[in-house]
């Protein structure tokens, strides 16, 4: 299920995993695996927040997306403060670095996700399956209880 990645300090939480959680009626599985992590564990990149913003097109119903933007630009901001990532330069050429050697066989966001989260040293939380070196990946849908 995953490959280790040394000392791992912490999660990156992916966009698909944030949804879950948001959903009227979230994966029991990833409910539970949620609620056995020390929250000051997790983490999530800049690209999730735009990821999130992006999907609020997808959300036909106005009062439930000006609730998600709220999440979004409130309760979200306050819940990760001080473990919002940002896309720096380091994070990019990391990505670069990363893209070249799997050839191209990741979508960029994809890549980007893996490159935060071997550059801070963290496990990628997600449903997608990312074959990148040293990347420990969990999948909540699957995974035990931490």
């Amino acid at each position: 299920m995953s490959r280790k990645t040394q000392n791992a300090q912490g999660y990156l939480l992916d966009t698909s995993v944030l949804l879950e959680t948001l959903r009227p009626d979230p994966s029991p599985q990833v409910t539970a695996w949620m609620e056995s992590v020390d929250q000051d564990r997790f983490y999530v990149s800049a690209i999730t927040v735009g990821e999130l913003m992006a999907a609020l097109d997808q959300v036909n119903d106005p009062d439930r997306r000006t609730a998600l933007m709220r999440w979004i630009l409130t309760d979200m901001q306050s819940w990760f403060r001080g473990h919002i990532l940002t896309l720096t330069p380091e994070v990019a050429a990391f990505w670069g670095s990363l893209a070249g050697r799997l050839d191209s066989r990741l979508s960029a966001i994809a890549g980007l996700q893996a490159a935060f989260a071997l550059k801070h040293n963290l496990q990628l939380v997600t449903r997608d399956s990312i074959a990148a070196p040293h990347l420990n990946i969990v999948n909540p849908w699957v995974a035990e209880a931490a």
